[in-house]
């Protein structure tokens, strides 16, 4: 037999499968009688198991059973059942035995020889809590069955015995002492006393504790940081834990130390905020800790500045829509929120322009989802802006401050342009108290150009910058006496004739320039010089814009050919240079025998007037605005030419001819004689050419369609009269002043009527 107990309330024996084993229970009265009144009883051996049978006691009458009252329990000691065994009640089936407190293993024997025994012990150990106390590194075992005996118990932790160790409570509390635990996760705790087992160790579990977590986005998701203790297995580098967010949010595990845990947690497109944190080391624990998670929560680690442009270096920043950047501080008279900006697609790096800003220190706030980050102050550097162009000759730069340290302090501001020596500048003001820059103002040397470096210095500060002089600006010009030099006003022009270049419709004037100073120059005019533009630089400083300059007109002289004109429009020419000026300074007036003559015909070079004087010669002055520069110029009348003697028209109405001619006058007398019949005077008008060889149209109905163009003349004589002539040639007699001209012509043969 190897062993006995009560399974299910039953008497269970335990026999090698192959050995003898019971079949029924006799209870002797002495060592050969049996007792008769015991009722039937059996053993049921047929459950097998593996090496082992089992026997189960089965008896049809119970009844009151003995009592053993052994004063001392040793595996050694002998009972005797004592009891009345006459009582009818007695039950064969069922010993009490009444035990003295104590531990470890025992035997029961039922037969004086001891062959036949049941071994038994003391209840098993067992655990109700555990307590740990890691500051003091003591280990508190609650439960029972512990005994007093120090000596006669041992406690493991995970298969490894303690040695410090003593029950602090008789029979329910054991203490271990020097008791240190790094690792999360299950811990096996096993008693043993007096050689009797835990049935089952007691399985603990230390949770990981959290101090601190990071946030992701939920938009991309990312890696959570946690921190505090226990979050590494040292003795057991494969135990993972699980770690969750909000219940059912798996963050998934990537590496871990006993202080610091990452994990990978995937978008989630809802977020959340306050959610709790679990890092399970597989022993149903949860992590300590009041420690919970939001997502979206902002974070900047630096700022830098350059160029104008703010970095912010942070994590979790979001996107435009649901961002927002504020900046604060001194000089910032209300929060200043940056409309645009731009975030990395990791949400790691938002850059902005930075706005101009009075003062250097400024403290820029983020917010995100509601959530704002602590400010982050920052300083930049001092910033200037030139807002003038200084004139060349006692200047003075006007330069606005971006940036500055403040408060404004009584400092002395300087200025370096060059190598010249230093300036000093006024104190930078505020130009109105909500202006967002300061302006000093800085006396600079006389000088002249572009991109003049300069070296500013406030406090501890040097910024470096350029300007340039005023651009030179004309604003008139005048002549001297006659027109031979012309002099150039403005300002920015300098003194150094060998930095100022003067270019006149495109040409380099520069070398005909007699004087120079700061406001203005002089040229000699030469008679090659047209109206156009003027442009100037000045040590490479353009003008803005060309300052259009107009000459005074230059006669050449009246060029009619041998110091004639036509009689008839009195045409006089005159030749020269920039004639059509309309500046009334310099207007070109001719005047013939004492009177004005009529522009008719102008360009530049060449201008035709004519005069309704009819007297010869004519005596003809040129003036250039109130000067006189030609006078008393003679000029007679050509001669009057014919060159066209049409046929003479007759009609009904009367007679008409039209002569073309040169230089044809209208002071005349005209009469037409036919051969045979007297002669007829003829009244005659005299149109002028406009100028010599012009082709003419003139309209008259009296005269047919096709005698109306005159191509060989250039003035046109129309004679008639009322006379009917029925001769068909004649002569024409023409007497311009003294000269007769005769010409013999044709008379067209008049239609004769027809009677009734």
């Amino acid at each position: 037999m190897i062993g006995a107990g009560f399974i299910n309330g039953s008497l269970v024996y335990t026999f090698e499968k192959t050995h003898s084993y019971f079949t029924r229970f006799i209870m002797y009265q002495n060592k050969t009688t049996p007792r008769t009144e015991m009722a039937p009883n059996y053993f049921d051996c047929s459950k097998v198991d593996g090496t082992l049978r089992y026997c189960v006691f089965h008896t049809e009458d119970p009844c009151c059973g003995a009592i053993i009252k052994p004063t001392y329990v040793d595996i050694n000691d002998r009972f005797e059942v004592k009891g009345n065994f006459s009582d009818p009640s007695f039950n064969v089936n069922s010993i009490t035995v009444t035990v003295t407190p104590g531990s470890g293993k025992f035997n029961f024997y039922f037969d004086e020889t001891g062959t036949f025994f049941y071994p038994f012990s003391y209840a098993a150990p067992s655990i109700s809590s555990i307590i740990p106390d890691l500051s003091k590194q003591v280990l508190t075992i609650n439960g029972d069955n512990y005994f007093t005996n120090n000596s006669t118990f041992q406690v493991s932790i995970d298969g490894v015995n303690q040695n410090n160790i003593g029950i602090t409570v008789n029979h329910t509390q054991i203490k271990v002492g020097n008791f240190n635990r790094v690792d999360p996760g299950p811990m096996s705790v096993g008693v043993v006393i007096n050689q009797v087992s835990i049935e089952k160790n007691f399985i603990y579990c230390f949770p990981a504790t959290i101090s601190s977590i990071t946030s992701v986005s939920n938009l991309i998701g990312g890696i959570v940081t946690i921190k505090g203790s226990k979050l590494s297995s040292i003795s057991n580098s494969s135990l993972i834990p699980t770690i969750t967010i909000g219940g059912d949010k798996q963050c998934n595990f990537i590496k871990s130390t006993s202080t610091e845990l990452e994990c990978q947690l995937d978008p989630n497109e809802y977020g959340g905020k306050n959610l709790s944190v679990d890092v399970n080391f597989g022993c149903n624990s949860k992590s300590s800790g009041d420690v919970t998670f939001t997502y979206n929560i902002p974070t900047i680690s630096s700022a830098s500045y350059s160029n104008g442009i703010v970095t912010l270096t942070g994590t979790n920043l979001g996107t435009n829509n649901e961002s927002f950047i504020q900046l604060s501080g001194n000089g910032i008279n209300d929060n200043i929120k940056i409309e645009q900006f731009e975030i990395s697609s990791d949400e790691r790096i938002a850059t902005f322009y930075l706005p101009y800003l009075r003062c250097k220190s400024f403290n820029i706030n983020f917010t995100r989802d509601g959530i704002s980050v602590n400010s982050l102050s920052v300083s930049v550097p001092l910033s200037i802006n030139v807002i003038n162009r200084p004139s060349i000759s006692n200047g003075t730069l006007n330069i606005e401050l971006y940036y500055i340290d403040c408060p404004i302090n009584s400092s002395t501001q300087i200025i370096s342009v060059g190598n010249s020596s230093a300036n000093e500048c006024s104190i930078p003001s505020l130009p109105s108290p909500t202006s967002d820059y300061y302006v000093t103002t800085c006396s600079i040397p006389y000088g002249t150009g572009i991109n003049k470096e300069f070296t500013f210095k406030y406090n501890s500060e040097s910024v470096k910058d350029k300007f340039s002089y005023a651009p030179p600006k004309i604003e008139s010009r005048s002549l001297s006496k006659f027109q031979f030099d012309i002099t150039i006003h403005g300002n920015n022009f300098g003194n150094s004739t060998s930095l100022i270049q003067v270019y006149f419709n495109g040409i380099d004037i520069s070398s005909e320039i007699q004087s120079l100073n700061d406001n203005q120059f002089t040229f000699k005019r030469l008679d090659s010089y047209e109206n156009g533009p003027i442009d100037i630089t000045v040590d490479g400083n353009n003008m803005e814009s060309s300052f259009y300059l107009t000459l005074p007109p230059i006669i050449y002289g009246i060029v009619n050919k041998d110091n004639k004109t036509l009689s008839c429009g009195g045409i006089i020419t005159i030749s020269g240079t920039n004639l059509l000026t309309n500046d009334e300074e310099f207007k070109v007036k001719v005047i013939a025998n004492h009177q004005n003559t009529t522009i008719f015909v102008a360009d530049e070079k060449t201008l035709l007037v004519r005069t309704d004087g009819k007297k010869s010669p004519l005596i003809v002055s040129i003036f250039i605005g109130k000067d006189l520069i030609i006078s008393n110029v003679t000029l007679t009348y050509l001669e009057p030419i014919v060159t066209v003697i049409p046929k003479v028209r007759n009609n009904k109405d009367g007679i008409s001819i039209k002569i073309g001619g040169i230089s044809l006058s209208d002071i005349i007398k005209a009469s037409l004689k036919p051969f045979s019949s007297e002669n007829i005077p003829l009244k005659c008008n005299l149109q002028c050419s406009l100028t010599p060889n012009e082709t003419f149209y003139y309209n008259n109905p009296k005269l047919s369609s096709n005698e109306t163009d005159i191509t060989n003349s250039s003035d046109c004589l129309i004679c008639h009269s009322n006379s009917i002539v029925y001769e068909t040639s004649g002569i024409l007699n023409l007497q311009f002043g003294s000269k007769l001209l005769q010409y013999d012509v044709k008379i067209e043969e008049i239609e004769s009527s027809k009677g009734g």
